[in-house]
């Protein structure tokens, strides 16, 4: 606690006289809240905390990157590309071997 205490008086104009009143929890909240505006220094960083998404942001978001999966599937999938399938391929040059020998070869 005391380190936190340092980090208040340090970053911001709390004394201790000031300090002393303040009740445990709320001195983390007025860290978090420093740090929040100093994300510039380093020693603060692990205190800082980014702002969640409210849920109509969240669900914006998310239709966002939904519709942006849909468009390029649907893409790729209006190109006229043949794709060729195992069925119409050649075979493959191990296809080609004589298994029996391969075998043979190992005894």
């Amino acid at each position: 606690m005391q380190q936190v205490e340092e980090m208040i008086k340090q970053y911001s104009n709390y004394n201790e006289e000031g300090l002393s009143k303040i009740n445990r929890w709320d001195k983390i909240e007025l860290l978090r809240s420093i740090a929040n505006e100093h994300p510039e220094v380093e020693e603060l960083k692990k205190y800082a905390r980014d702002s969640r998404y409210t849920t109509k942001e969240q669900r914006e978001k998310y239709q966002s990157d939904i519709n942006t999966l849909f468009m390029t599937l649907i893409d790729n999938l209006s190109r006229d590309v043949k794709i060729s399938s195992d069925e119409e391929g050649d075979r493959d040059d191990l296809d080609e071997i004589n298994v029996e020998t391969m075998i043979d070869k190992e005894l």
